[in-house]
């Protein structure tokens, strides 16, 4: 019985020790600035440098609070369960913090680790404090092995700094991933019988990946690894290339009725998270062949008035400056005409299924 119970403490005390790390500070008692402080906590030795455990904590009655005007040398250091560093890596590093007062006065701190005596390597970047609202930080340095050494320093003490509820993840092995960018392309138009439209890009980025990028677009849209060509419903990234960046040009396919056109282009690989593009086209009817000032229909003018029938169906806005008359919204069309030696000239209209038809008239070449 007594072997029994000696090896389940023992079991017992190695998987705390390779445990996540959680901290809320409640069972350090440090009332005073000054010199260096040690203490075992249940989540392993922590010390701090002219610091002390105070009130104004996030959660519970105490934090870390770093003291002010004292040359920066301010820190706190989680040394792991032996004192030596945290075993089995870290993954994530996340505590909060907030400024003493708020008063403008200049507190920045910095993140750092120590592997085995190595050195100190920071993991971000310095943050400067200004709020006294708690405010996360954490990053994912994601090291592995053992023996790490995390600390918080002061780089700006003109105030006093608070920390609390500190966490630290184990070090886990990243799994293949699959980025876009952009994650959507609009635009793909083109006027009716005159398709495919012009190709639009994104990019897909591989880590890890150790199968074929599978790429498959949406019925009536076409992407390719070429600009220009190669257009098809679908493409392979080899394994060889996956683990990179690759541009893929993607079009609406060309014969396609007067619609507007919608899908997702799907990319997937083996084991990590599939990723989609979503793709949006139109496809316009033609404008009028006299839709721009350079396509004018050239009008002759007669002694008696003979109305002929045209349209501004699917005109579109040519760019020249807004004439003032007749709400004009877009879509207009144009004619030309040589005034007769009189100087004078009569343009007429005859309205068909709308109320309010309005001219502007220029002079002049297009």
């Amino acid at each position: 019985m007594n072997k029994f119970l000696l090896s389940l403490i023992s079991l017992l005390c190695l998987n705390f020790s390779f445990g996540q790390v959680s901290e809320s500070f409640e069972s350090w008692t440090d009332g005073s600035y000054g010199g260096i402080s040690n203490v075992t906590l249940a989540s392993g030795i922590w010390e701090n440098n002219n610091s002390l455990l105070g009130t104004i904590a996030r959660t519970g009655s105490k934090g870390v609070r770093f003291n002010d005007d004292s040359g920066q040398n301010e820190y706190l250091e989680y040394q792991g369960i032996d004192g030596n560093g945290k075993d089995n890596g870290i993954g994530n590093v996340s505590f909060w913090y907030r400024h003493w007062d708020g008063d403008g006065s200049n507190v920045e701190f910095q993140v750092q680790y120590n592997q085995s005596g190595s050195g100190w390597i920071n993991i971000g970047s310095a943050v400067n404090v200004t709020s006294t609202t708690y405010q996360e930080f954490t990053a994912s340095p994601n090291v592995s092995g053992d023996d790490i050494i995390i600390r918080v320093i002061s780089i700006s003490d003109a105030e006093r700094l608070m920390i609390d509820d500190f966490e630290i993840t184990n070090y886990t092995i990243a799994g293949p991933t699959l980025t876009v960018s952009p994650s959507s392309l609009t635009g793909l138009d083109y006027v009716f019988g005159s398709g495919p439209s012009a190709e639009q890009t994104f990019d897909i980025t591989g880590s890890l990946l150790t199968g074929d990028i599978t790429i498959t677009a949406p019925t009536n849209f076409e992407i390719s690894l070429t600009s220009g060509s190669g257009f098809s419903g679908s493409l392979t990234i080899p394994s060889t290339s996956a683990n990179s960046t690759n541009i893929i040009y993607a079009r609406l396919a060309s014969g396609l009725d007067t619609n507007t056109y919608t899908g997702n282009i799907d990319v997937s690989s083996a084991g990590a998270t599939s990723r989609t593009v979503s793709v949006t086209g139109d496809v316009t009817a033609a404008p009028p062949s006299n839709d721009l000032c350079s396509g004018a229909i050239s009008l002759t003018p007669t002694i008696n008035c003979s109305y002929t029938t045209y349209t501004n169906l699917n005109a579109t806005d040519s760019g020249v400056t807004d004439p003032s008359c007749a709400s004009y919204n877009g879509g207009d069309v144009w004619f030309s005409v040589v005034v007769p030696a009189s100087g004078e000239i009569t343009v007429d209209t005859n309205n068909i299924d709308f109320t309010d038809s309005g001219m502007a008239m220029y002079t002049g070449s297009c």
